[in-house]
C-alpha cells in the first residue's frame, strides 16, 4: 500500500483495504483487513472456514470499490489464487505488486539486492556509500540493523524464515526500500 499512498490513491487515515473473492461471493460479505503498522502499511486478515484442498480466487480492493481508479488490477485483470493445505496457512501478498522509483533516484544511485529470492545470504551493492541497512518482517518489526560504511554489504540469512522482508538502505542520496524474498 506504500506505493498507492505515494501515488495519492490511498490514505491510511481515511481509506480501508478489503478482500473480495470466491470465499465471500466476491465482496457480498465485507472482509476488511486490519492494519499492522504505519510505516509499510501492512495489513492482516483471518478468513475462517476455508476448506483444505480447495483453491480460492480473490482480489484486494480500496474502500470496497471495483473502480479502475483504485482497483488492484484495473479492467478486471488476473485473480490471485491460494490453495488451502492441511494445518496453518499463512500467505503474504502485495497490493498490485508495484514499486515506484523516480528518474532522479535511478540516476543518483544504483542499489542492487541480489540474489533475490535468496537462500543463505543476500548481497547489497551501491554506487554510493551505504550508511545503514535495516531489515523488517511483514509485521513491520526491525529484525536486523547494521552500519556498513561501504558500498557493499552481505546479510547472512541463516536465521531467517521463508517469506517476504523489506530491506531499507540509507545512502547519502536518501533512503531506498527493496523487497526481499527468502526461500529456504
Amino acid at each position: 500500500m506504500v506505493v498507492w499512498d505515494e501515488l495519492g490513491k490511498f490514505d491510511p487515515a481515511e481509506d480501508f483495504v478489503d478482500v473480495a473473492g470466491s470465499f465471500n461471493d466476491w465482496g457480498a460479505e465485507e472482509l476488511i483487513l486490519t492494519p499492522l503498522d504505519d510505516e509499510f502499511l501492512t495489513y492482516t486478515i483471518t478468513i475462517p472456514d476455508l476448506e483444505v484442498g480447495e483453491t480460492y480466487f480473490f482480489k484486494f480492493r480500496i474502500n470496497g470499490s471495483w473502480s479502475d481508479e483504485t482497483s488492484e488490477f484495473p479492467s478486471g485483470g488476473p485473480d490471485r489464487e491460494v490453495t488451502i493445505v492441511d494445518g496453518e496457512n499463512i500467505h503474504t501478498f502485495w497490493y498490485n505488486d508495484d514499486e515506484t522509483t523516480t528518474v532522479a533516484e535511478v540516476m543518483e544511485n544504483a542499489i542492487n539486492l541480489f540474489p533475490n529470492p535468496a537462500r543463505n545470504q543476500v548481497n547489497i551493492a551501491s554506487d554510493s556509500n551505504i550508511m545503514e541497512v535495516a531489515v523488517y518482517n511483514v509485521a513491520g518489526q526491525q529484525i536486523y540493523r547494521n552500519i556498513p560504511d561501504s558500498q557493499n554489504h552481505i546479510i547472512d540469512l541463516g536465521g531467517y524464515q521463508n517469506g517476504i522482508y523489506m530491506v531499507r538502505i540509507l545512502t547519502p542520496e536518501g533512503l531506498k526500500t527493496l523487497k526481499l524474498q527468502v526461500v529456504k
